[in-house]
C-alpha cells in the first residue's frame, strides 16, 4: 500500500493548472490515501473488498460509501424535496434580475441560497447517476 500512497501525493504535482492539482490532492491523495490505509488494516469503506475494480476505483476515489443493509425506495416526499430545491433556484435566478429593485439586506439573504442551491442539486444528481453505474444504494 505504501508505494501507491507515495504514487497518490507525487501524481498531482504533474498538471500545470492549479485546480487540477487541488482538486486531484483532495480526492485522490487525501481520501485515496486514508482509505487504503484503511484497507491495509481491514477497517473503512473498502472492507469487505467490493465485488469489482469499478466499484474498488470509485469508493476509494470519491466520497461515496456503498449503504450495508437492503436499499429502500426513494419516497415520495424525497423526490418532492428535490422538486422544491430546483424550483427555488429557478425563482431565485429569476429574481436576480431585478437586483436594482431589491434591498441590500435581501440580496446577501440570498447568496447563502445562490450558493447551496446548485451545489445540492448538482451532488443529488451525481449520486443518483452514480447508483445507476455502480447497481448499489449509496449513503447520503
Amino acid at each position: 500500500i505504501l508505494p501507491v500512497c507515495v504514487q497518490f501525493f507525487v501524481f498531482p504535482w504533474l498538471f500545470s493548472s492549479s485546480v487540477s492539482i487541488v482538486i486531484i490532492m483532495v480526492f485522490l491523495t487525501l481520501m485515496g490515501s486514508q482509505k487504503l490505509i484503511l484497507f491495509a488494516f481491514d477497517k473503512g469503506p473498502l472492507f469487505p473488498l467490493p465485488s469489482n475494480l469499478l466499484h474498488f476505483i470509485c469508493f476509494t476515489c470519491f466520497p461515496i460509501e456503498k449503504l450495508q443493509q437492503n436499499p429502500k425506495s426513494q419516497s415520495s416526499p424525497t423526490k418532492w424535496v428535490f422538486a422544491v430545491k430546483i424550483a427555488l433556484l429557478g425563482v431565485l435566478l429569476h429574481v436576480r434580475g431585478y437586483n436594482q429593485n431589491l434591498p441590500q439586506v435581501l440580496l446577501w439573504a440570498f447568496q447563502p441560497l445562490y450558493m447551496y442551491l446548485p451545489l445540492d442539486i448538482v451532488l443529488t444528481v451525481i449520486k443518483f447517476l452514480l447508483t445507476i453505474i455502480l447497481g448499489c444504494e449509496l449513503k447520503p
